[in-house]
């Protein structure tokens, strides 16, 4: 029996795909038709719809191990086809949670432009299929999908730094995904099929150079979109100048969505060496990415570099190869997915109704904005690990999975890593509790790297030139992120719509791990499979006691940079930054190094 046919068929795949697409269309009518408001309507059903269909599959695919659908009734290896299993359901549950909070926001925010929601309903179409298409060539179609609507929106405010980030992404993407159709034109050659169901029954017949050579390609091009190191350095400048409601679905989805698709790759064409360099690679993205996202004034670009570091988790999990890392590394996608997505859309909020994106002067918002502040604690909470959010069950499942062998040089990295991410939020919540200047005694209380840091004391970090002077220089990048008054604006109910629908999705997917450990795992392996791997206990008194821990180590730290010697510490390590020639070549070198791998071995 064909492979394609072990699975059962469902219509439900193909509305994934049919549905975001044709709301993109529907939302372009609204130009042409004056007073028929339907963009912003038809992109909420859109994505509601998506997500309904989404759960609906959900039985179907528990009970088989994937379902299947041939586009015009064409099976392969000549139709394109689309298959869902356990993995490909979470990256499009991901996808399609994501684009709902992020098209609530938008509306709450006042975007009315239908040409904005055209593109965020076809980015979110195209996400989704990335990953339930069976077909290599049709995967960077979606992406290449994915990624112009990802420029447009990148560079949406219109503003200098988002059109230059827009344009640092296209480049490099554009690079990485001509390398991507080199593996394909590669393994096409040598087998004549791009269906990833028919390439498992071949793919230990092709010569192993030939495949690890086609794998460094395939691995450049999606890793570059997943934002893996050394790929990875679009993602923090274009998280940054993106629209908050775009900056959420770049972080929340489309880097998930792109990992699992290098999940794919990696499980296809990998004999072994890759989980190892993976292993490693997730331990290292983790600590370096962390330590620039201390240093960094602007919040948006904080939160931009702790997606890069969130990852070293995932990767590390991924790596370790066993099925309980595996289990717990889309443990971590998932929770990523939802708690990041609500920090960018709280933090996104408070630089629209303040008007200041550095974490040294904005201040006093938790006496303003009590709910934003309370949405900011649960995402804090949950990235930081602190029970019971599912950051904190993710974070020890992970490592959990890493403390035996020589991966525990892994779990000790990664859990450095996690010190320095309670430093970096005790250093961001300070925009809530911090007093504005003037309430202390009643005299200015100076932030550091305010004014008082440009009577010749260092500042904490370095900032752009308007910084060092002592003057406060927006950094530009999202929509109404900047108003000219000081006075501070109103938060749309839809604000707080979408960011409480994820915040309770941080709490619901915590407080019982056993459940969600269980499901992932159906997903992920199958029932039967699934039933040999063990559920691991996560509320140990152990495991609390490492989270408050790392916690009161990560307030140290903070205490340890706010000093002199601390602030000329992080500031050096601001001040190294990569060009774009220099992005630019970091990929290709990748690739380079990547390729070598296909002459090592028999």
């Amino acid at each position: 029996m064909d492979a394609m046919n072990s699975g059962g068929s469902h219509i439900g795949i193909v509305l994934l795909l049919v549905i975001p697409f044709a709301g993109g269309v529907l939302c372009l009518l609204e130009k042409g038709m004056r007073n028929f408001r339907i963009a912003r309507i038809t992109a909420v059903l859109a994505v509601s719809a998506v997500t309904a269909v989404v759960f609906v599959l959900l039985p179907a695919v528990l009970r088989t191990e994937y379902l299947a659908y041939s586009l015009g009734a064409f099976g392969g290896p000549v139709g394109i086809e689309l298959k869902i299993d356990g993995l490909a359901w979470i990256g499009a549950a991901v996808g399609s949670v994501i684009g709902l909070a992020a098209v609530l926001y938008s509306i709450g925010e006042g975007i009315s432009d239908p040409y904005y929601y055209t593109l965020l309903l076809i980015m979110t179409g195209g996400m989704i299929g990335v990953v339930i298409t069976d077909d290599l060539f049709t995967m960077f179609v979606l992406f290449e999908i994915v990624g112009v609507a990802a420029y447009v929106l990148i560079a949406y405010t219109g503003k200098r730094t988002a059109l230059l980030a827009a344009l640092r992404y296209l480049i490099l993407s554009s690079i990485a995904m001509a390398v991507y159709l080199f593996g394909v034109f590669a393994l096409y050659q040598e087998t004549g099929f791009l269906s990833m169901t028919r390439l498992k029954t071949v793919v230990g017949d092709i010569d192993q150079r030939t495949v690890r050579l086609v794998l460094a390609a395939l691995f450049t091009g999606i890793a570059t979109r997943a934002a893996l190191v050394p790929f990875h350095a679009w993602l923090p400048e274009a998280h940054a100048a993106a629209p908050h409601a775009i900056s959420a679905l770049l972080s929340g989805s489309m880097v998930k969505v792109s990992f699992i698709a290098v999940w794919r790759v990696v499980a296809l064409l990998d004999t072994g060496s890759y989980r190892r360099i993976l292993l490693w690679l997730g331990a290292a993205m983790a600590l370096a990415a962390v330590a620039r996202a201390l240093c960094q004034s602007d919040a948006k670009k904080l939160l931009a570099w702790h997606t890069v570091s969130q990852m070293g988790f995932i990767v590390a999990a991924f790596g370790a190869g066993t099925p309980g890392s595996q289990s717990a590394a889309v443990y971590y996608v998932v929770a990523h997915a939802l708690f990041k997505a609500l920090l960018f859309l709280v933090v996104g909020a408070t630089i629209t109704a303040g008007g200041e994106r550095d974490v040294y002067r904005a201040s006093g918002y938790m006496r303003t904005y009590p709910g934003l502040f309370v949405l900011f604690l649960l995402g804090a909470f949950s990235i930081c690990g602190i029970p019971p959010l599912n950051g904190f069950a993710a974070k020890k499942l992970v490592l959990q999975s890493l403390d035996s062998g020589s991966a525990r040089v892994v779990y000790a990295l990664l859990w450095a890593t996690a010190v320095g991410t309670a430093a970096s939020f005790i250093k961001l919540s300070a925009i809530f509790w911090r007093r504005p200047p003037g309430e202390a005694r009643g005299r200015p209380e100076a932030a550091p790297g305010a004014a008082g840091e440009a009577r010749g004391r260092p500042e904490e970090v370095s900032g752009p030139p308007g910084e060092v002077r002592g003057r406060p220089e927006k950094a530009a990048g999202a929509a109404g992120d900047a108003p000219e008054s000081p006075d501070r604006r109103h938060i749309p109910v839809l604000v707080y719509v979408s960011a409480g629908i994820l915040a309770a999705l941080c709490i619901a997917t915590g407080v019982n791990p056993g459940f969600w450990q269980g499901l992932l795992s159906a997903l992920l392996h199958g029932h039967s499979a699934a039933a040999g791997v063990s559920v691991s206990p996560v509320y140990t008194l152990s495991g609390i006691i490492e989270s408050i821990g790392a916690l009161a180590l990560g307030a140290v730290l903070y205490l340890a940079l706010r000093t002199r010697r601390g602030r000329l510490v992080t500031a050096r390590i601001k001040n190294v930054t990569v060009s774009f020639d220099g992005a630019a070549i970091l990929v290709v070198l990748g690739f380079v190094a990547l390729g070598g791998l296909a002459f090592l071995g028999s």
